[in-house]
Formats: C-alpha cells, sequence, structure tokens
C-alpha cells in the first residue's frame, strides 16, 4: 500500500487483549516487525466504527464456552479486514471451524503457556502474510541459522518412499524425542498423497485421482512435480508441500475438519480417496498447520513441529492454524 505520494502507507492495527502484559508485548513485537504501523491497543471489546487494515484479539478474554457474541461482534465491526486470533488453548479449534468458518476466522495463533507467549516470528510472518500478497515459502518461519534443507520432487506414488526414507533419516538424526519422529513423517506422508491423489484434476476441473484408493500408483504428466523441502533449526522441524494445482479449496479444508471434529475420530468414513482425513491427522500431528492457496495455480502445505521440549510440551501446547489466499498474477 502507498499513498498518492508513493510513500508507504501505514497500516492500521487494532489489538484486543484483556491482558495488558501480554498486550504491551504484543504491541512491541508487531511494532519493531512491521515498517509502518499504527496499533491501538485495547483491553476489552467495544465497538469501533474506525476503519483498520487487520484485527489481531485474544481469543483467552472470552469465558470457557467460547462466546460467539463476542467474537462475531469486533467481527460485525469490521468484516471485511484480516482477523487474527491468540489463543493458550487447543480445545478451541472444533468450534472455531466449525462455527465460524464463514466469517473469515481462518487464522489462529496458539498462546504458548510454558515458554514464551508466542514465537515472535510466527506473529510477524502471519501478520506480514495477512497484508501482503507473498504467502508462499517454508524459508518465512525459519529466521535462525539452521540445518541445510532438503529439497526433493515427487512425480509418482514410486518416489513417495524414498521421500519417506530421507525424511525419516533427517527427523532421526536430531537431538529430539523419538515419538515426535513418527509424528513427523505422518505428516510428510499425507501431505504428499494429499497432493498426489487429490490435487491433479482435468480441464473440467474435476479430480483425476481422488477416487482411486491409496494404494493404487498414479503418475504424473511433466510440469506437475510436487516439491518437498524439509527443514530445521533446533527449534523446529518443519515440511513444505508443494503442488502445481492449487484445486485444494477454503471450503474443502473446514468441510473435512468440521467433519472430523464433529463427528469424532472413531466415526470418520474411511471412503477411497481419503474423504480428507488426511488434513485432520496432520492438525493433529502439528504445532503450527500452515496452508498456502493460489486459485489453480499451486497450494502449498507447510507444518511445524515445535522440537525444543519434551513429548509433554508437544501434545498440552496449543495449535498454531492457518489458510492464506492468494490471486496470483497470470490467472483469467
Amino acid at each position: 500500500m502507498t499513498t498518492e505520494e508513493g510513500k508507504p502507507a501505514r497500516t492500521r492495527l487494532l489489538l484486543i487483549d484483556p491482558d495488558e502484559t501480554h498486550l504491551r508485548w504484543l504491541a512491541r513485537v508487531i511494532q519493531s516487525g512491521i515498517s509502518e504501523v499504527e496499533v491501538c491497543s485495547r483491553t476489552s471489546i467495544a465497538k469501533d466504527p474506525d476503519p483498520y487494515d487487520l484485527v489481531v484479539m485474544s481469543c483467552d478474554l472470552l469465558d470457557t464456552e467460547l462466546s460467539a457474541k463476542q467474537i462475531m461482534g469486533v467481527r460485525r465491526d469490521h468484516p471485511d479486514v484480516p482477523f487474527l486470533l491468540i489463543s493458550s488453548s487447543k480445545h478451541i479449534y472444533p468450534r472455531l471451524i466449525t462455527g465460524f468458518r464463514d466469517k473469515g476466522l481462518m487464522n489462529i495463533l496458539a498462546r504458548k503457556v510454558r515458554r514464551e507467549w508466542a514465537p515472535p516470528s510466527d506473529l510477524v510472518v502471519t501478520l506480514q502474510k495477512l497484508l501482503r500478497p507473498d504467502i508462499f515459502g517454508l524459508d518465512k518461519y525459519f529466521p535462525r541459522w539452521g540445518m541445510d534443507p532438503i529439497s526433493m520432487t515427487v512425480r509418482s506414488t514410486a518416489d513417495k518412499s524414498d521421500v519417506l526414507a530421507r525424511a525419516h533419516d533427517y527427523a532421526a538424526d536430531l537431538d529430539i524425542h523419538p515419538r515426535l519422529v513418527p509424528q513427523f513423517l505422518t505428516v510428510v506422508d499425507e501431505s504428499i498423497s494429499n497432493a498426489l491423489y487429490n490435487g491433479p484434476c482435468d480441464e473440467q476441473g474435476v479430480p483425476r485421482f481422488a477416487h482411486l484408493p491409496r494404494q493404487t500408483t498414479v503418475s504424473l504428466q511433466a510440469g506437475e512435480e510436487i516439491a518437498v523441502t524439509l527443514r530445521c533449526d533446533g527449534v523446529r522441524l518443519g515440511v513444505s508441500v508443494v503442488d502445481p494445482f492449487g484445486s485444494l479449496t477454503r471450503d474443502t479444508i473446514f468441510d473435512h475438519l468440521s467433519k472430523c471434529f464433529r463427528r469424532g475420530r472413531d466415526q470418520i468414513d474411511f471412503d477411497p480417496g481419503g474423504a480428507g482425513i488426511g488434513l485432520y491427522v496432520c492438525f493433529e500431528s502439528l504445532s503450527h498447520f500452515v496452508i498456502n492457496i493460489s486459485a489453480r495455480r499451486r497450494t502449498e502445505v507447510i507444518g511445524l513441529i515445535d522440537v525444543r521440549g519434551t513429548y509433554l510440551d508437544y501434545v498440552s501446547e496449543g495449535k498454531s492454524f492457518n489458510v492464506f489466499e492468494s490471486q496470483e498474477a497470470g490467472l483469467p
């Protein structure tokens, strides 16, 4: 955004958090990480007709039942601006995803309990991606030096076993809790399978392989290769799976997650093609689940696991979840 004089326009951000200490910390992180930003901070919800470019709201100001009126009151005041929620509880997700999918509540960051409130870099990256069209790339989540990333290409189901073997070796060589390794491999496996079977579509937009059982061998055409990247910086272990199809939609994501949250683990219908179970499995396995979408151009699934602490830290901390959509140049 620029002014008529060509100077960068100031981004106006509304920040709501009842915890004054956390509120000040959030404001400092935002102002230090994003240039030309004006932060309006509040400790309570109040009707605000003033225009903003972004709203950041702490879910912890809500009662234990996650009052829809409080969230939707703010959303009604600012219906067309990006909206980021911050919460310390992972138990809010079924209510948020099943109840508020039509209201633009696609982005939630975990407020950590055992360590810092939230990774400052994640907060800044998330806000930048909400404000700017540049949403793709695993490197955004790895500002620190770390192990060299590994990049691989998947052209068919035959390539998946090699990628999983390298992902296992990559994760197993790290000094992390051994139970995190199979969690990571599950995410890599599901993300590649979703890209292989659910990504490719014909000219009418009909999926080519989604009806097939996941044991069926499929091959991609030239130019349809799937890119897989692994990274670790000693704090997080991450994977990015990028396909050139862009067929995954926001509605599909929330339909599948809502179904799984609503019906429970033991009531999911295991149809051929996965029935969206893969997205739910990834969500449950990760500390931070990110989906970047450019319709009919590409989809990127990013999975991040916090590897610093104990396995108890991993299972007890809140989860971050983001869906970003971008209209890239060159589309009709």
